[in-house]
């Protein structure tokens, strides 16, 4: 958070996978719901959006980077809206992911309405 600037925004995943130091057990992490605090007394707006289980949810855990484009597209913060982002999937993506990522950035999308 020291990065953000006065007024920034912050879209943040609500599930992870914790780091090896915290896996073995030698660190710890924060509850969530304390990070969760911090970002909201830093920023100006805060999203907190499950993208693993929503990635889970259309079939690919790795779609949930989608998902929170999805978001964020949605969120008027960006000078483009979902549709040029599921454009930018089918022209950029391979064939064979293109709809999975299309679906968790329309569910992220939805989180947004």
């Amino acid at each position: 958070l020291p990065y953000l600037k006065p007024g920034g925004v912050v879209f943040s995943a609500t599930e992870f996978v914790p780091p090896p130091s915290v896996s073995s057990g030698r660190d710890s992490l924060p509850h969530i719901e304390s990070i969760e605090e911090a970002v909201r007394a830093a920023s100006s707006q805060s999203w907190f959006i499950p993208i693993r289980s929503i990635g889970a949810e259309v079939g690919s855990v790795q779609s949930g980077n989608s998902a929170m484009l999805g978001a964020l597209c949605a969120s008027n913060i960006l000078p483009f809206g979902l549709d040029v982002l599921e454009q930018g999937m089918k022209k950029y993506l391979p064939a064979k992911i293109v709809e999975v990522n299309i679906a968790a950035a329309r569910k992220g999308a939805a989180l947004m309405a």
